[in-house]
């Protein structure tokens, strides 16, 4: 006589389990329930990017991080917008006050290379053999700057 039982892996049993992330109770396979501790793919989603970045991570670094490190941060927590002096497209995101572990939102601004350029005093020594009042538009790109941040 043939056994026609169904195997294991095609039982209807389920186990009940509580999501991590959501809280809500899901019903799993008895031999999954170990590897799923979220409900959904979407908890799933969640629940791994809190702990692949951040404080979560076990590599975090904190402040020791390197600057390219926390450029790298920067570009995750803002978006490029218009240049906040001329609304040209930016490409670049930068601290005012120099210091690259200030991802404040006053202290972030988007600007065009240009103006950045301008900002950084690297066109300053080409402009001051061509024109004069160069100081006094840098120190105006620098007044606006701080104003835009404020």
């Amino acid at each position: 006589m043939i056994d026609r039982t169904p195997p294991r892996c095609h039982s209807k049993q389920r186990t009940k389990k509580q999501c991590l992330e959501c809280g809500t109770e899901f019903l799993i396979a008895p031999n999954l329930a170990p590897r799923y501790l979220a409900c959904s793919r979407a908890c799933s989603r969640v629940r791994r990017q809190r702990f692949m970045s951040g404080p979560g991570n076990y590599n975090w670094k904190g402040d020791s991080v390197t600057r390219v490190g926390a450029q790298t941060r920067t570009r995750k927590l803002y978006s490029y917008g218009p240049c906040v002096f001329c609304a040209q497209p930016s490409h670049d995101l930068v601290h005012l006050d120099g210091n690259v572990l200030n991802n404040d939102p006053g202290n972030v601004v988007s600007l065009c290379r240009r103006c950045l350029m301008t900002m950084d005093g690297r066109t300053e020594a080409t402009r001051e053999r061509n024109s004069a009042p160069t100081r006094a538009r840098l120190e105006r790109i620098r007044e606006r700057a701080r104003g835009a941040a404020a």
